[in-house]
């Protein structure tokens, strides 16, 4: 079982590592920590409502930001994660996003999503989300550095 925490671990590995092409490297380790994100996003708001069924991640990212409002720094970092999973959703995109992210980018974008965890206390209780079959199916692809069509 992995969580989101476990996720963002993965990335940092992955951009710091050398068994990789640069290419491979940068949007891997996106593609990673944004998968991380939506799972910290979802988890956050499903802790304070229930359950949510296929939520489109603009709306999910507009409740945590409603959610966070009473609490100036953590709506600081609830915007700071919305802007980060616009920013990585897009460098996931290579027409978008023609030039792949920098390790800077990528390992700033890491750390936003480690300071909403930490700030909000998200994963405090040491609960264990399942990764998502397409996270694994990625890492597996990245790994063996096999073209994928994920975006």
């Amino acid at each position: 079982m992995t969580d989101a925490r476990d996720l963002l671990i993965y990335a940092r590995e992955m951009i710091s590592g050398d068994s990789m092409t640069l290419h491979a490297r940068s949007r891997g380790a996106t593609l990673i920590a944004r998968q991380a994100v939506e799972e910290v996003a979802k988890t956050f708001i499903e802790s304070k409502f229930g359950r949510v069924f296929r939520p489109s991640f603009n709306s999910l990212f507009i409740a945590v930001e409603q959610e966070c409002q009473t609490d100036p720094e953590l709506h600081s970092a609830a915007k700071r994660l919305a802007w980060t999973w616009s920013s990585m959703s897009r460098a996931c995109h290579a027409h978008a996003y023609p030039v792949e992210p920098s390790y800077a980018e990528v390992d700033a974008w890491i750390s936003s999503i480690e300071e909403f965890v930490e700030i909000s206390g998200l994963y405090s209780d040491e609960s264990s989300l399942p990764i998502l079959a397409a996270a694994s199916r990625l890492s597996t692809c990245l790994a063996r550095n096999v073209p994928t069509n994920v975006s």
